[in-house]
């Protein structure tokens, strides 16, 4: 695995590298979802609406070029905008609710708890169209790391044409398909 350092600068200039992951606790680098914590966002990439979020951890929590994990809300006809990343991978997630995906200017509607990976060089956009706020995540992986970009098209998504069937690679999440595992990886209890 590639590390990566951070210098710290010692007496006469002096330089000590230590691992990302040597600044801190993994518990002190991830932060909870706390809405009252939520950042108010309009406009995101061109969009429509508002969202509200907030980074549950960014590029320097972890050494892989995971750049971020976001949480939050996007409020009723709302969402973000019609992008490309050419450097970044990127995955919205809806947890609740249903919401219009778009994936290189196909849209179709997903009932969560869905999503849609955008691969690199494609452009994707999400819309809430409904009057109900829906609980939302975007997983963010660039080819370098703490490399961000997009290439905005301005094109808020918002009364398009939707495809029955996704153009696209989608996901649902369906919780009727767990299933227990006792002391997995020799750990202690059950998981799903």
């Amino acid at each position: 695995m590639k590390r990566h350092y951070v210098g710290m600068a010692l007496g006469l200039g002096a330089l000590v590298l230590l691992p990302i992951a040597a600044r801190e606790t993994l518990a002190a680098r991830i932060a909870h979802s706390d809405p009252a914590n939520y950042r108010h966002s309009p406009a995101v990439h061109g969009g429509a609406g508002s969202l509200d979020f907030t980074a549950l951890f960014g590029a320097h929590t972890l050494e892989p070029n995971l750049q971020f994990l976001h949480r939050g809300v996007i409020q009723p006809k709302s969402g973000i905008g019609a992008h490309f990343h050419n450097r970044c991978e990127e995955m919205f997630v809806i947890l609740d609710g249903e919401a219009q995906f778009t994936i290189d200017g196909r849209t179709s509607l997903l009932k969560g708890p869905a999503g849609a990976p955008c691969r690199l060089g494609h452009s994707h956009a999400i819309y809430n169209a409904t009057d109900k706020p829906v609980q939302w995540m975007n997983i963010n992986v660039s080819m370098a790391k703490d490399e961000y970009d997009a290439f905005n098209l301005n094109d808020p998504r918002v009364d398009v044409p939707l495809d029955p069937i996704p153009q696209f690679i989608s996901m649902r999440l369906d919780r009727a398909m767990l299933r227990p595992v006792n002391a997995m990886n020799g750990g202690k209890g059950t998981v799903q």
